[in-house]
């Protein structure tokens, strides 16, 4: 990318993390593996969105490798190491990728080589999986999946970070990843991705101010939301990305009556493990 500029505003920050994320979306699309921005007078929002999205510099340019589909650690390690021109010799994303091939990782560690390897996702059992239910309208006001009457709103176009409202009081932490499971009556299914980024229940007036700027919901719905005790639950989420096939309803219940559990549909739900795992496999058609 030879120029990544964004006017000086209000939404420099928002804008500048939006470019980054969709560079990787789109490099990914074409099948690129590596990432070059060589703007030398990049603005300090631009700058400041690469750094945080994984990108090394080196001699005024910025470099990310970009891998895709589900990966073990260690085969985005073998892919990393792969890539051609030595261009990520020495670099902080191989050193941590070996790191975390011989000694392991925490989730944390795991989703930060996700993010750097965007829009690679890491098929590691140690990332806590929620199953977390949304519905249709708010799936495409959220998520950008589905179809809706509405036109979503212009200020959303941009977010990379929204927020959900639940009564319920189980809550995936920060550093989970969802699954997405849009519920009604037309094929309800799984149909998107994300990763938590917090999570908390508190009185709704105040989970309604403090993110009245991520999301879509009125202050009506969050009071709706709420508990008897006037307590909300709230998830706010990033890294949203559709799931290159949706995993119908019929088939995750399959799923888990093969392995003795039962699908929690109505609330935030943790997923066992090997549920988990099955669910991202056929969603990412490594099996049918």
């Amino acid at each position: 990318m030879h120029l990544a500029r964004v006017s000086q505003g209000p939404l420099q920050d928002v804008l500048a993390r939006y470019i980054v994320q969709y560079l990787g979306a789109a490099t990914a699309i074409d099948e690129h593996t590596l990432v070059r921005v060589i703007d030398p007078h990049l603005p300090p929002a631009v700058h400041d969105s690469l750094a945080s999205a994984g990108f090394e510099q080196a001699a005024g340019i910025y470099v990310a490798p970009r891998l895709r589909g589900l990966l073990s650690a260690t085969d985005a390690a073998h892919a990393l190491c792969e890539l051609s021109g030595n261009a990520l010799d020495g670099s902080k994303v191989l050193r941590r990728v070996d790191q975390i091939s011989r000694d392991g990782a925490s989730p944390t560690e795991f989703l930060a080589l996700e993010a750097a390897c965007a829009p690679l996702t890491l098929a590691e059992p140690s990332i806590p999986v929620w199953s977390v239910p949304i519905r249709p309208q708010y799936a495409w006001e959220l998520l950008g999946v589905g179809e809706s009457l509405f036109t979503r709103k212009d200020s959303l176009g941009i977010s990379v970070e929204h927020v959900y409202y639940t009564g319920a009081t189980a809550l995936p932490p920060a550093g989970s990843r969802v699954l997405w499971y849009v519920s009604g009556e037309n094929t309800p299914a799984y149909v998107a991705q994300s990763v938590v980024a917090a999570s908390g229940r508190v009185p709704w007036k105040e989970a309604f101010r403090s993110n009245r700027r991520l999301g879509i919901y009125t202050r009506d719905e969050v009071r709706k939301a709420a508990s008897p005790s006037g307590k909300v639950g709230y998830i706010t989420f990033g890294r949203t990305r559709p799931l290159p096939r949706a995993v119908a309803l019929d088939r995750a219940n399959v799923m888990a009556s093969d392995l003795g559990t039962k699908m929690m549909l109505r609330s935030p739900w943790q997923l066992p493990a090997a549920l988990a795992t099955e669910l991202m496999e056929v969603a990412f058609e490594l099996k049918q």
